[in-house]
């Protein structure tokens, strides 16, 4: 399993030394050459993150069980139970170890070590939590039963590597960590931030993973109204999803996750969460305290990318990258919102767009290397008065105007057209591709 960009949260303790050393009787352990030693309560220690997250694990002897298209009943209510089945040794790699170095993997199982019931952990791992190295362990035991990955096709993960499974049915090892997600997040007598961590990776993994999407999941695009409405639309029919976006707040986007800016520069991010309560994996950025009142209040937008943060105020643009910021004047007192695209042919990617009122469009690059040695945002013109634009297939985009007009374009034939059955409908933000299903609501 490879190392992904994750929101974490944070333990609120030590996991105790008779904690630990209960963990460690689960199974024999070894520690190849070079291996980092035992650091007790050291979140950035192999061993004890290991030994935390099963004895984590080991704690979960009454899970949820509900039987359904969710919980397949690969594990039945002890998944320690499957773990102990499979697993007979674990071995810590060390950093220099060839698979863990190249791979970025967390963790890894040798098709020749199957019978053996041998299972690697590399020091990657480190940069999860207990929660979800429990889920891993489980991941890797199932592919002692032969489950293998196939290349990714399609999402996140498109990358070529081998990371996904054909798909949820199969039953493989991204099946059981998703069901073992589940039953954590439906199981009440759980505390709720464990519960929440759970549903949102499972929900990320339904989407991510799987080559053909499970459970009625559908590609298509999420949009938010200038009421508060959110509908989730694939192309032929709106469908109204759960909850509303809180007033003052909007929705944003990047590859992975989907986010909800609050008009207090208060950025609230959701594992592709339909319900936007208040509630889930809630983080203050770090560069609220960089902003003095004045600039709260002409707050506009964020973007989030894999280097840097930016932030968009009424007549400024501020980068925050490793520690440093860079300040953009903009040629205009009312810029509206970042440009966000997706795959599109009348977008470059590797831009990051500022529209403004006037449907003024601006332009700096998207990495940092880039966006530090610029001196000032380039103009592009007023050809594009749009907020979000995306590709919507071989020959479609969707995008949202400034005047919130949903509307498609034929790429052959270079025509825009009202978006079907959206003629009345006003957006504010568009977020797509999005994957949802009306059942990923009863999770």
């Amino acid at each position: 399993m490879a190392a992904g960009a994750v929101h974490a949260q944070a333990e609120d303790a030590c996991t105790s030394e008779a904690q630990i050393e209960s963990a460690q009787r689960l199974f024999a352990f070894e520690s190849l050459p070079g291996a980092t030693d035992y650091v007790h309560c050291d979140d950035s220690n192999l061993k004890y993150k290991a030994w935390s997250g099963l004895s984590l694990l080991s704690t979960f002897d009454d899970l949820a069980n509900e039987k359904d298209g969710f919980d397949q009943g690969i594990l039945g209510r002890r998944p320690l139970d499957f773990l102990q089945e499979r697993v007979k040794r674990v071995i810590f790699d060390s950093p220099a170890e060839q698979f863990c170095n190249e791979s970025s993997a967390w963790a890894y199982v040798n098709g020749e070590d199957h019978e053996a019931g041998i299972l690697h952990l590399c020091p990657a791992i480190v940069d999860t939590t207990p929660l979800y190295i429990a889920a891993i362990f489980l991941h890797e035991a199932r592919h002692m039963n032969g489950f293998v990955h196939e290349i990714c096709e399609r999402g996140g993960f498109l990358r070529g590597t081998s990371g996904c499974d054909k798909s949820f049915e199969q039953q493989g090892a991204h099946a059981v960590d998703v069901e073992f997600l589940i039953k954590v997040s439906r199981t009440k007598k759980l505390a709720p931030s464990i519960r929440k961590e759970a549903r949102s990776r499972a929900i990320r993994n339904l989407i991510a993973r799987f080559n053909e999407l499970p459970l009625d999941l559908t590609s298509g695009a999420a949009l938010a109204s200038d009421r508060g409405e959110v509908v989730f639309y694939d192309g032929a029919t709106p469908t109204k999803m759960g909850g509303k976006v809180p007033e003052g707040f909007k929705m944003s986007s990047r590859r992975d996750l989907t986010f909800v800016d609050g008009a207090r520069s208060r950025s609230l991010k959701y594992g592709f969460k339909a319900k936007f309560d208040d509630d889930d994996f809630v983080s203050e950025p770090d560069f609220l305290a960089a902003l003095t009142e004045d600039e709260r209040r002409m707050y506009r937008d964020t973007f989030e990318a894999d280097d840097f943060t930016a932030v968009l105020l009424n007549d400024t643009l501020i980068v925050w990258a490793n520690g440093e910021t860079k300040r953009f004047s903009l040629p205009t007192t009312k810029a509206r919102s970042f440009l966000i695209s997706e795959a599109s042919s009348l977008i470059k990617s590797e831009v990051l767009h500022v529209v403004d009122e006037s449907s003024r469009v601006f332009a700096l690059p998207k990495t940092w290397s880039e966006i530090s040695t610029a001196s000032e945002l380039r103009v592009l013109g007023d050809s594009l008065p749009l907020l979000s634009i995306a590709n919507w297939g071989v020959q479609e985009e969707i995008a949202v105007r400034l005047t919130g007009e949903v509307v498609i374009y034929d790429v052959g034939a270079k025509k825009w057209a009202p978006a079907p059955k959206l003629e009345q409908f006003k957006a504010e933000r568009m977020v797509a591709p999005y994957i949802w299903s009306k059942k990923l609501e009863k999770l």
